[in-house]
């Protein structure tokens, strides 16, 4: 290629990424709330076992209505024995404690938002308690990495802080053991959130 030609089109690429750039907006913000998630397969139901959901996120703004987001959440999941689970369940509780990454695609109208997209867990630690009280924990291996499917809306109460109600279910099985009941979570997420300005 022609020395010129290759500079001339180097200028044009860089132009155009710097006034991309310079276009582009970030916004930046932290959230706390809850989850509430029973995990399918372990004769386990309800949203009966709260756990923590926060940490920080960012957004690049990609149009008036359009955003692009990414967070960083420490998150608890898991399940508890209810009235309403079956007397032969063999498991009491499972708790999850997880570093969660989710990846969203927003749409902003007005003071809603309206997400999609995945979220990614990284497993920290585990306890599973069985029908008679016992830790066997050791004795259920979950997977380190798991992938969900998440869609929420959230709503401003002020300019800068405001509501985010999501629902995930799991599109990967947290049983690392093939031989076992598939462990499928679905999470109730509730939380505020604010952004910084």
């Amino acid at each position: 290629m022609n020395p010129s030609l290759r500079t001339v089109i180097f200028l044009f690429c860089f132009s155009w990424l710097q006034s991309n750039l310079q276009a582009q907006r970030f916004q930046a913000g932290i959230s706390a709330g809850l989850n509430l998630s029973p995990l399918d397969g372990a004769d386990l139901s309800g949203f009966n076992k709260p756990g923590i959901s926060a940490g920080p996120f960012v957004s690049t703004v990609l149009s008036d209505r359009w955003q692009f987001s990414m967070e960083l959440l420490y998150s608890q999941l898991g399940s508890s024995k209810s009235l309403g689970d079956p007397a032969s369940a063999a498991l009491d509780k499972i708790a999850i404690q997880a570093v969660e990454v989710p990846l969203l695609m927003r749409f902003r109208e007005w003071k809603f938002l309206l997400a999609g997209g995945l979220s990614y867990f990284r497993l920290i630690d585990s306890k599973v308690i069985d029908y008679t009280g016992l830790d066997v924990s050791d004795l259920v291996n979950l997977q380190d990495n798991h992938l969900a499917l998440v869609l929420g809306s959230a709503v401003f109460l002020k300019e800068n802080w405001g509501l985010d109600i999501r629902w995930s279910k799991s599109l990967s099985n947290w049983q690392a053991d093939p031989n076992a009941n598939r462990l499928i979570s679905r999470n109730l997420t509730i939380k505020t959130f604010y952004l910084f300005k």
